[in-house]
C-alpha cells in the first residue's frame, strides 16, 4: 500500500515539472562592462501585449521565468543611460534565452532599438549537442558485430538501394 501510494506521489511531482514555459535572462551593464543594478527591465508579449516588469539585481542580473515559446520585446532602461529596445527575442518551448544588454550613456528620452535577428545562444541546457553527439555516432563507419546488427536493424538500412540482376 506504502509502495503504490509512493509511486503515485512521485509519478505526480515528475509530471509537474514537465512544462512548454521558457525564460529570459542576462545581464545589464554600461558600454565598461560594469553592471547596473536597479535597472528597470520591460518584457512585452507582441502577440497579446501582455508586459512583465523587472528590476535588476545588485549584480545587474534579470531573470523572467515561465514565459509562453513567442517573441518578445525588451526594452531596459536606466537613470543617466538611453533606454535600449530589442525587438524579436524568441523564446523557444522549455528552453531559456540569453539577453545581455549594453547600455550607453545619456538621457532616457533617447531610445536606441536593435532590430536585427540575433541568433540566441542557449547557455543554459544543451539538448541540441546530445542529438548531434547521437548523430555522428549513427553516421559513423564501423566494423564491429553490433554495429553490423545495429546498421541492419537501422530505418536507414531500409532506404539503401538494393540492386539485383536477374537472368532470364
Amino acid at each position: 500500500m506504502y509502495r503504490l501510494v509512493a509511486t503515485l506521489l512521485l509519478s505526480t511531482l515528475a509530471l509537474c515539472g514537465q512544462t512548454n514555459r521558457g525564460s529570459i535572462s542576462g545581464t545589464v551593464s554600461d558600454s565598461s562592462k560594469a553592471v547596473i543594478a536597479g535597472a528597470k527591465v520591460t518584457i512585452t508579449n507582441v502577440g497579446t501585449n501582455a508586459v512583465r516588469r523587472l528590476t535588476t539585481s545588485d549584480t545587474g542580473a534579470y531573470t523572467a521565468v515561465d514565459l509562453e515559446p513567442v517573441v518578445y520585446i525588451l526594452e531596459v532602461e536606466a537613470q543617466g543611460f538611453k533606454k535600449a529596445l530589442i525587438e524579436h527575442v524568441k523564446v523557444d518551448t522549455a528552453t531559456a534565452a540569453a539577453v545581455n544588454v549594453v547600455l550607453e550613456p545619456g538621457s532616457v528620452d533617447t531610445k536606441i532599438t536593435v532590430s536585427a535577428e540575433a541568433a540566441m545562444v542557449n547557455t543554459e541546457s544543451a539538448p541540441l549537442a546530445r542529438r548531434l553527439r547521437n548523430a555522428k555516432f549513427r553516421t559513423s563507419r564501423c566494423s564491429t558485430a553490433a554495429c553490423s546488427i545495429w546498421r541492419s536493424r537501422s530505418p536507414m538500412s531500409a532506404a539503401t538501394p538494393v540492386v539485383k540482376i536477374r537472368s532470364w
